[in-house]
């Protein structure tokens, strides 16, 4: 929520949300669509996806 909420403070982020909405052929619909599915889900479907999508032995760890 910390990413959209940073994209819409201040009149000047706004703008770059709307121009990013009209280059992309999107509504204004479509950006609080997805901020309210950010908003409505729930922990148990976070760990859903989570497990369907992130598997360890998959991944590679970086170490700097």
């Amino acid at each position: 929520m910390g990413k959209y909420l940073a994209k819409i403070d201040g009149p000047f982020s706004q703008a770059k949300v709307f121009r990013s909405l009209l280059l992309r052929k999107e509504s204004t619909e479509q950006f609080v669509n997805r901020v309210k599915s950010i908003s409505l889900i729930s922990a148990s479907r976070l760990q859903q996806l989570a497990q369907q999508y992130f598997h360890i032995d998959k991944m590679v760890e970086v170490v700097v």
